[in-house]
C-alpha cells in the first residue's frame, strides 16, 4: 500500500469509529427520548414488556438512520479536530499533502454512507418502520380500522398492482362512489383503466356501475367501451380496502412515486408527495453536506480544543440545519415554493457555506 493509501486508512478509521461511536450515542439518546414520550401511555394501557421490546426493535434502524446525518457531523468534527489538536494535519501538511488530500476520505466516505441509506431506505428500513407504526395503532393502542367506516378520497393498491382511486367509500353499506382502477403495464406505463360512478360489494364481489372500461395497447391506442353494469374480478372485501393505509413517510420512494403519477393521472395535486420524496433524498444527502461543512470547523479548532468544543459546535450547526430544514418543509407544504427547491434549499446553503469556508482555509 502506497503512502497515501495508509494515510487515507487512517484517517478513515478514525472518522468511522467516530461515526459509529456517535450513532450509537445519538440513537441510544433517542430511545430514550421516545420511551419518556410514551411511557405513560405504556403504563396506563398495561403494554407487555414484549410488546415494547418488538415495538423498539421495529423502529431502531428507522432511528439509526435518522441520526445519521448528525453522527457524521460529530464524527467529522471530532476527527479533524483531533488530528489538528495532536499536530498530525500540520505535519501531514509539512510533508506537502494537501488539504483536500486529508478530507477525501472522509468526504467519499460520507457520500457512500449517504447512497447506503436510500438503499436500507427502499429496501427494509421504511417497511419495519411502517411495522412499528402498525403496532403502535393496532397492538399498543387497540385501534383497528373497520370495514364499516366511511372514508373519502382513498387510495388503495393491491398485491396484484393494481391501485384504485376512490372519492366516497362507505363499509357500513358496503359502497363506493367515485371510482378509478388503474392497472399498470409492463413499461411503467397504463395497460387499463376502469372509472364507474359506484359499485357496491354483494357479499362475495364488486359490481360497478355507469362507467367506462379503456385497454390501451402499442402506441398508446385506445380501445374504450362503455358499460351499465359489470362485475370486476376484485376480491378484496370492504374491510380490506379500508384497512389502515401507510402514512406517507411510511412510504417508499418508489410508492411515492407511484402514488405522485396516480393522482397526476386523476388531475389531483400531489405537491406533499412530491416534497416528501425529494425529502427522503434530500436527508439522506446531508450526510455527506453536514460533514462537508463540518470541516473548516475542524480544521480551524485550536490545539487545546477538545471533545467538548466539538459536540457544541455539533449542536449549533445541527441547529441551524435543523430550522433550515423545518421552515423549507413548511413553505413547500403550503406550495410557497417548489417542492425540490423546499427540500434542497438547506443542503445547497450548507454546500455554499462550506465552500466559502474552505477557501479561506490554506491548501
Amino acid at each position: 500500500m502506497s503512502y497515501h493509501g495508509i494515510l487515507s486508512t487512517y484517517i478513515l478509521k478514525k472518522y468511522l469509529r467516530n461515526f459509529f461511536s456517535a450513532l450509537a450515542a445519538l440513537t441510544l439518546l433517542s430511545i430514550i427520548i421516545s420511551i419518556s414520550d410514551e411511557i405513560r401511555a405504556f403504563i396506563d394501557l398495561k403494554v407487555d414488556f414484549s410488546l415494547i421490546i418488538k415495538y423498539l426493535g421495529y423502529k431502531l434502524p428507522y432511528m439509526f438512520l435518522y441520526s445519521a446525518p448528525f453522527a457524521s457531523l460529530v464524527a467529522t468534527l471530532l476527527t479533524l479536530s483531533g488530528l489538528n489538536r495532536t499536530n498530525e494535519i500540520m505535519a501531514m501538511r509539512t510533508s506537502g499533502i494537501s488539504t483536500t488530500r486529508i478530507i477525501a476520505p472522509i468526504l467519499v466516505m460520507s457520500l457512500i454512507i449517504s447512497f447506503s441509506v436510500i438503499i436500507l431506505n427502499e429496501t427494509f428500513v421504511t417497511g419495519l418502520h411502517a411495522k412499528s407504526t402498525l403496532i403502535r395503532v393496532r397492538d399498543i393502542w387497540k385501534s383497528t380500522p373497520s370495514g364499516a367506516e366511511i372514508r373519502t378520497n382513498l387510495i388503495y393498491k393491491s398485491k396484484e398492482g393494481w391501485v384504485a382511486y376512490i372519492k366516497y367509500f362507505n363499509g357500513e353499506r358496503n359502497l363506493m362512489t367515485g371510482i378509478t382502477l388503474v392497472y399498470p403495464g409492463e413499461e411503467n406505463n397504463i395497460k387499463r383503466r376502469v372509472d364507474a360512478e359506484k359499485a357496491v360489494w354483494d357479499g362475495s364481489r364488486w359490481h360497478f356501475f355507469d362507467g367506462i372500461i379503456r385497454d390501451f395497447g402499442d402506441n398508446n391506442r385506445e380501445n374504450a367501451v362503455d358499460f351499465k353494469d359489470i362485475y370486476l374480478p376484485i376480491a378484496e372485501n370492504p374491510a380490506k380496502i379500508a384497512s389502515r393505509r401507510k402514512l406517507i413517510d411510511e412510504l417508499t420512494l418508489r410508492e411515492l412515486n407511484e402514488e405522485i403519477k396516480f393522482l397526476e393521472i386523476k388531475g389531483e395535486k400531489s405537491g406533499e408527495e412530491k416534497l416528501y420524496l425529494h425529502f427522503k433524498i434530500s436527508y439522506a444527502f446531508s450526510i455527506f453536506m453536514l460533514s462537508f461543512l463540518a470541516v473548516p470547523f475542524g480544521l480551524r479548532t485550536g490545539k487545546y480544543s477538545g471533545v467538548i468544543l466539538s459536540f457544541a459546535l455539533s449542536f449549533a450547526v445541527g441547529f441551524v440545519y435543523w430550522q433550515i430544514l423545518s421552515i423549507g418543509k413548511v413553505l413547500g407544504m403550503h406550495s410557497v415554493v417548489a417542492p425540490y427547491i423546499a427540500a434542497w434549499g438547506g443542503n445547497v446553503l450548507f454546500l455554499i457555506a462550506g465552500s466559502l469556508m474552505l477557501l479561506t482555509i490554506k491548501r
